[in-house]
Order: structure tokens, then sequence, then C-alpha cells
């Protein structure tokens, strides 16, 4: 009689085993497959739709590589027309940690960039609209709470001369860090900034 209910727990451990085993196998398969140039340029293929779709200036991103999804590199990505754009980042590099997504949220533990070029402000929808304040470097302080942003580096940050009166170039090195309140702020270190001709 207790032979009966041995067995079944027995039958119930290998299915419980037999599971475990095909999920973990899957997502092996899924991890390799992430490593592999078609997918990443499936990938890139789709971010580029999204893009279009999504913001009302061009976009382009070429080249996504690193070891997938924990480190992401983009070789360019371009907003504005292609021979002229506003904004082009080259040599991108994120290392997002894999545990929070658990949690709902997105950590970047680093996230650097060779070069950002940034030759003007994208046009506003109101062409009339006059603004006479002077251009201030965003410091992303207002990321949604679901997003983690550890180091952030920048080796050469170029400022048009449309954004600050004179071609400028920068090195960028900093960490946002949460204060009393949970807000996200920027502290800025090793700032040498040069003005070139």
């Amino acid at each position: 009689m207790t032979e009966a209910p041995e067995k079944k727990k027995r039958v119930w451990l290998r299915r419980i085993l037999l599971v475990a085993f095909a999920g973990m196998f899957l997502l092996g398969v899924a991890f390799l497959a992430l490593q592999t140039p078609p997918v990443k340029r499936f990938l890139a293929n789709k971010i580029n739709a999204s893009l279009e779709d999504a913001l009302p200036w061009p976009a382009e991103l070429k080249g996504i590589g690193g070891i997938l999804p924990f480190v992401v590199t983009l070789e360019e990505l371009r907003l504005g027309e292609a021979e002229d754009p506003w904004l082009k980042l080259t040599g991108v590099a994120m290392n997002l940690q894999f545990f929070p997504f658990f949690k709902g949220q997105v950590s970047v533990e680093r996230l650097a960039a060779e070069t950002i070029v940034l030759n003007e402000l994208p046009e506003s929808a109101d062409e009339d609209e006059e603004v006479d304040e002077p251009f201030v470097l965003p410091l992303l302080t207002n990321l949604p709470p679901w997003i983690r942003l550890g180091n952030l580096e920048v080796s050469r940050l170029v400022l048009g001369e449309a954004i600050a009166g004179e071609r400028i170039v920068a090195s960028v090195g900093g960490a946002y860090v949460p204060d009393a309140d949970e807000a996200i702020q920027i502290r800025l270190h090793g700032l040498e900034t040069t003005n070139s001709n």
C-alpha cells in the first residue's frame, strides 16, 4: 500500500527535474544564440525599426556586440541626417546586472562611450519658439526609479558651436548616486575642457 505513494513521488520528482533541466537547457541555447552575428544583426534591425517609429528624427544604430545580455556594445548611434547628425555616439558599452531584472529594475553598472558629439540641439516642435537661456549640459537627474545607473565615462565629449558658442571638447567621468530622497544625481570628476578652433 505504501509503495504506490512513494512511486508517485518519484515520478513527480523526475518530472520536476526534467522540467528544470529543460528550462536550463533552453536558457543556455538562448544565451548562445544571442552571441551569434545573425542574431545581433536581427536585434540591430529591430531596434532601428523601433527608433524610426518612436523618434521624430532619422536614427541609425550600427554594430551591436558584447556578451549579451550582460555586456552590450554599440559601434555607432546617429540621430539626425546621416551626413550631418545632430548627435553621434561611438564606442558605447553598457555593463548590465542580471538579478535586478527579476525585481523589475534595469541596473547599468557602467555606461561608457568613446565619443559623443552633440553638434546642435534638435529642432523644436515650435519653430517660432525662441530660447534666450544659455545651454546647460543635461545631467539626466530625472531617471525613472526603476533605472539604476552606476559609473559614467565619456572619453571625448564634443559640443558644437551651435550649443556652447564655440566648439568645446571635454572628457567626462562620474557616477549617479541616490541622495536622501532617492533622487538620482551625478557627480562629475576629472572634467577637462579645451577650446579648439
